[in-house]
């Protein structure tokens, strides 16, 4: 037998033998100097590849189930999941919509009630003017009235009435997305 592949260990000592070794180890520890490691080589590598196949063998049809199952668990999720978002959309945009819709009325209601007010500050104006000229007022005065500019008083925001928040669907409950585990007991 090649001395590389067992050796005398000294008196006393426990014998660890290649074949015990982990394969990495194994097949690190064994050195090709002859016909015979050579083969010694080209046999555990073959064993290794059988090992290899057999794990497959094992452990594929577990590994295919799994991802054919998870593959269907994300079909049904989507199933279950598109019709929602679809809705969620559409809301969102009759939502948009919506508020769109009010901040125009709004902003109508606001220049209804500026053009209301410019109005009142025009008509009080030609008052004025046509009380000084009753009164017996100067051309200078008249004309000092009518140059006056006439402001438009900022009115006060039209307020709207807006819809209260929805209450939350009955038995409709938000779970929390960061789970977290613990390993196994010390």
């Amino acid at each position: 037998m090649p001395e590389n592949l067992l050796m005398m260990p000294p008196a006393g000592e426990l014998v660890i033998t290649r074949e015990k070794l982990p394969w990495p180890e194994r097949a690190a520890a064994l050195r090709i100097i002859d016909g015979y490691s050579l083969q010694l080589a080209a046999d555990e590598r073959n064993g290794a590849k059988d090992l290899i196949k057999q794990a497959h063998d094992r452990h594929d049809p577990i590994c295919t189930s799994a991802h054919k199952t998870w593959q269907l668990s994300l079909e049904d999720r989507k199933r279950d999941i598109d019709p929602l978002e679809t809705a969620v959309r559409t809301y969102d945009r009759a939502i948009i919509d919506f508020d769109r819709l009010e901040k125009q009325r709004a902003a109508d209601a606001q220049r209804k009630i500026e053009a209301a007010a410019y109005q009142v500050q025009v008509e009080e104006r030609e008052k004025q003017i046509e009380h000084v000229e009753q009164t017996g007022g100067t051309v200078g005065e008249v004309t000092s009235v009518a140059e006056r500019p006439v402001t438009i008083p900022i009115a006060p925001a039209a307020v709207m009435a807006t819809a209260q928040a929805p209450a939350e669907a009955a038995g409709i409950t938000e779970v929390q997305g960061n789970w977290k585990g613990r390993g196994s007991a010390v």
